[in-house]
């Protein structure tokens, strides 16, 4: 996806798939929302729409035969993630968490009650969210049947019902 029109023409330059919000209406700085966030995520039709976009263009990259990393333009990698990948190479689809408390995320013990957005661990009954601007998904049948799965849930919702990508 390209934020700004001089990383699309290079993307464009080198025949790469290229995905712009502009085709979504755009980002819009705006102080009514969430204080200075982008206008864009908060559209909900538009939002869910760039999604499913996202999601053809990773199963597009899958289906010839390439893995494929997603890492939103907001996200600081703080070492790269190549050993991590190596650790897990039967996983077909890893993803980061919307978990921002930092000893609840590193702590992997069993437990039934978390703070918010932190229940991936074993035995948790509170919600997990994932979150799908850090992801990754390796060439193989289980995974494109996910993104299919998460594409056609996505595509179904119309207009600007709450439905997070996550």
């Amino acid at each position: 996806a390209g934020m700004d029109q001089s990383g699309v023409d290079l993307f464009l330059k080198h025949r790469l798939p290229t995905v712009t919000t502009a085709s979504f209406g755009g980002i819009a700085w705006n102080s009514d929302h969430k204080g200075s966030m982008d206008g864009f995520r908060w559209k909900n039709g538009a939002f869910r729409a760039y999604g499913v976009t996202k999601a053809e263009v990773v199963l597009w990259l899958l289906r010839a035969g390439r893995d494929v990393s997603i890492s939103d333009v907001d996200v600081a990698w703080i070492a790269p993630p190549y050993a991590l990948l190596r650790s897990v190479p039967d996983a077909d689809v890893l993803s980061g968490t919307d978990c921002l408390n930092v000893p609840y995320d590193a702590d992997r013990s069993p437990r039934k009650s978390n703070v918010r957005n932190c229940g991936h661990q074993s035995g948790s009954t509170w919600s997990a969210w994932f979150n799908t601007g850090v992801m990754f998904f390796r060439a193989r049948p289980a995974a494109v049947d996910m993104m299919e799965e998460w594409r056609d849930t996505m595509a179904e919702i119309k207009g600007e019902a709450q439905v997070d990508d996550q």
